[in-house]
C-alpha cells in the first residue's frame, strides 16, 4: 500500500502543479498585450513564454510516465515504482518552484507596468 500513497500524492502533486500551470497561462495571456507594447518588458515576456513551454513539455511527459506506471503495477514492480514515483515528486517540486518564481517575476512586472502606467498617464495629463 506504502507506492499507492506515494503514487497518490504524485498525481496529487502534479493536478496541483497543472492548477498552478492554469494560473500561470491566464498571467501570462493577460500580460502579453500589455508587454508587447512596451518595449522593455518584451524581452522578459519571452522569457516567461520559453520556459512556459518547457515546463508544459515537461508536465506531460510527466503526466504520461504517471499514466504508464499506473497501468503497470504488478508487486513484483513495486520498488521501480518507488523509485520512478520519488524522481517525478522532485521532479514536480522543481517544476512547481520554477513557477513559483515565474509568478514572483509576473508580480514584479505587473508592478512595473503599473508603475510605467501611471507615468504615462501622468504625462499625457
Amino acid at each position: 500500500m506504502h507506492w499507492q500513497q506515494k503514487y497518490n500524492t504524485a498525481v496529487i502533486q502534479r493536478d496541483s502543479l497543472e492548477k498552478e500551470q492554469k494560473n500561470l497561462n491566464e498571467d501570462v495571456q493577460f500580460f502579453q498585450d500589455k508587454l508587447k507594447s512596451h518595449g522593455e518588458f518584451n524581452k522578459s515576456y519571452e522569457a516567461v513564454e520559453a520556459v512556459k513551454k518547457t515546463l508544459t513539455s515537461k508536465n506531460k511527459t510527466l503526466q504520461e510516465k504517471l499514466i504508464g506506471m499506473q497501468k503497470k503495477c504488478p508487486v513484483d514492480e513495486q520498488e521501480e515504482v518507488h523509485a520512478r514515483n520519488r524522481d517525478l515528486e522532485r521532479q514536480v517540486q522543481e517544476n512547481q518552484d520554477v513557477i513559483n518564481g515565474y509568478y514572483r517575476d509576473n508580480d514584479t512586472l505587473c508592478d512595473e507596468i503599473l508603475e510605467h502606467m501611471i507615468m504615462v498617464q501622468e504625462n499625457r495629463v
